[in-house]
C-alpha cells in the first residue's frame, strides 16, 4: 500500500484521509479492505430493507447481477423492495439503480437512525445488510424495539498490516472514515501528540482516545470533513510561517 502523494514539506501539516477507499486530490491512507460476501437469502417473508454502509448496497447489487459469479436469482425484484438508508449519501446510490427508497437518515448516526426508523418498521418484517461485525448494534436495539429483524452479512471489513514507511508524520490532519480506519492506523502507527483527528461522525469520534485534540466533520461526508480538514491545516500552517 502506498500514499498517494509524497510530502512536499516536512514542516506544513497535511491532511490524509485514512480508511477504506482513495479520493481524487487527497492524500489517502488505505488501512482496510472490503470484502462483499454473496447474498443467499430468499426474500421470504421481507417487505423491506435496511442499509447503513454504501459498502452493503454494492454487494447486494453485485449478487443480484446475472453476470456475478454469485448471482442470486431470489434477488431479481429487490429495487421493489422499500429501503431505509442511514444516509444522504448512501441514498444516493439506491436512487442511481432506480430502489425504491421509504426512507433517509438525517443524521448518518448509528443509534439515531435507529430511533428514526423503529416507529416506521411497526408490522414491517425487515432485512439489515450489515458488515460482519458492527459497532453500533442497530440490530439488537431493533429487536429489543420487538422489530421481526433478519439480518445479511454483506461485507467484511479487514484490517491491513500497514508497513511503518507509510506512517504520516506527526504534522498531520488525519480523516477517519470509520472507527474500524482508527483502530487499525492506530494498531500499526501508535499515535502522535501533534496528530489531529476529524472523525466523520459521533460513532468514529467515540473511539478517539480521550486525550487526542479531536474535531467531528459538521456534517458525516468525506467532503466536509475534508473542508474543515483544509481550514484548520491552514491556520496551522499560518501560524508556523508566522513563527
Amino acid at each position: 500500500m502506498k500514499l498517494s502523494n509524497t510530502i512536499m514539506n516536512n514542516n506544513a501539516y497535511e491532511i490524509i484521509l485514512i480508511g477504506t477507499r482513495t479520493i481524487k486530490n487527497v492524500k489517502c491512507l488505505i488501512t482496510n479492505t472490503i470484502t462483499f460476501c454473496p447474498i443467499t437469502h430468499t426474500l421470504e417473508g421481507i417487505d423491506s430493507f435496511i442499509f447503513t454502509s454504501r459498502y452493503a448496497i454494492q454487494s447486494l447489487l453485485e449478487s443480484a447481477s446475472p453476470l456475478s459469479p454469485h448471482y442470486n436469482p431470489h434477488l431479481t425484484k429487490w429495487r421493489e423492495i422499500p429501503s431505509f438508508v442511514i444516509s444522504p449519501k448512501s441514498a444516493e446510490l439506491l436512487y442511481k439503480h432506480n430502489a425504491r427508497v421509504e426512507f433517509v437518515g438525517q443524521k448518518a448516526h448509528g443509534k439515531e437512525f435507529a430511533k428514526e426508523i423503529i416507529p416506521l418498521l411497526k408490522n414491517h418484517s425487515p432485512l439489515y445488510f450489515r458488515a460482519k461485525e458492527i459497532i453500533s448494534h442497530l440490530n439488537t436495539t431493533l429487536k429489543n424495539a420487538k422489530i421481526p429483524l433478519q439480518e445479511a452479512i454483506a461485507y467484511v471489513n479487514t484490517p491491513l498490516i500497514l508497513e511503518q514507511n507509510l506512517k504520516p508524520k506527526p504534522q498531520s490532519v488525519l480523516i477517519f472514515t470509520a472507527p474500524s480506519a482508527y483502530k487499525s492506523f492506530v494498531s500499526s502507527f501508535g499515535w502522535e501528540d501533534e496528530y489531529i483527528a476529524i472523525a466523520i461522525g459521533k460513532s468514529t469520534l467515540s473511539y478517539f482516545d480521550s486525550t487526542t485534540n479531536a474535531h467531528i466533520s459538521p456534517k458525516p461526508s468525506i467532503p466536509h470533513a475534508i473542508e474543515l480538514a483544509k481550514s484548520i491545516a491552514l491556520e496551522l500552517n499560518t501560524q508556523n510561517t508566522a513563527k
